[in-house]
């Protein structure tokens, strides 16, 4: 029987920023569709991320894309395949939505003569089309979320990483860019950081805990819920048994 491999794989991952130790033997494992990566605010998930990425360097530990470790920023053919959208989105505020977008499908070193029909398919994927030649500066919050999520997904990438994307939306945006989550998940694996178990309850079929650098749970989320129905409530319950429990200390 052929085996199945695990598309992104962390396997006991130590980092250190600014000489403090902020991830511990860190081990997930993402497949296919929308892991969340679960911990209250300054618990690493950003610092897990940036390891992926390479933003950040490793101590020991390693990190497998497909089988394949991945070197931080010498695996070419990782980050060629890599979406990513960070917290805090730094585009020019004079730049035009569908420059932001050329500039994204040029960084995956795109063909000149793909370009074009790359950035028609992004702005199409993202539902951008009434602002495409709007400037950043001038859209909202959730207007510029949906730009950045359709920057990181220009080219069909493989591995798509969202670092809190929902923060700032109000409940009507947040549920809109829910629904773009879900289906820029379909054949992909994205990981998704957050603090939020909206965003859990709404997107995720994997859940990883982590709390204070150190991963507390990794798994399926009914599994995390114990079956029971997977709502806010639900997952803030099983949240508060794991960080209060034995294995948070």
């Amino acid at each position: 029987m052929q085996q199945v491999v695990t598309p992104v794989l962390v396997e006991g991952l130590n980092v250190r920023r600014g000489g403090r130790l902020v991830i511990e033997d860190a081990t997930l494992e993402a497949s296919t569709g929308v892991t969340a990566l679960l911990g209250p605010n300054g618990a690493g998930k950003t610092s897990l991320l940036g390891a992926i990425t390479g933003q950040f360097a490793v101590d020991s530990g390693q990190i497998s894309w497909q089988g394949q470790r991945v070197d931080g920023r010498r695996s070419t053919a990782f980050l060629a395949t890599l979406g990513w959208l960070p917290q805090t989105l730094t585009f020019p505020r004079r730049m035009r939505v569908r420059e932001v977008l050329d500039y994204a499908v040029w960084l995956k070193r795109t063909e000149p003569k793909a370009r074009q029909s790359a950035v028609q398919e992004a702005l199409l994927a993202g539902d951008l089309e009434d602002l495409w030649d709007r400037r950043v500066g001038e859209l909202s919050g959730g207007e510029q979320r949906r730009v950045g999520l359709a920057a990181a997904t220009v080219c069909d990438p493989q591995v798509v990483l969202l670092d809190e994307p929902t923060v700032g939306l109000d409940p009507l945006q947040r549920e809109a860019f829910h629904r773009r989550i879900r289906s820029a998940a379909d054949g992909r694996v994205i990981i998704l950081a957050t603090h939020l178990l909206e965003d859990v309850a709404a997107t995720a079929s994997q859940v990883t805990v982590i709390h204070h650098g150190r991963v507390l749970f990794v798994g399926a989320v009914n599994d995390f819920c114990d079956d029971e129905d997977i709502t806010v409530d639900g997952l803030r319950g099983a949240l508060g048994r794991l960080l209060t429990g034995p294995t948070a200390t």
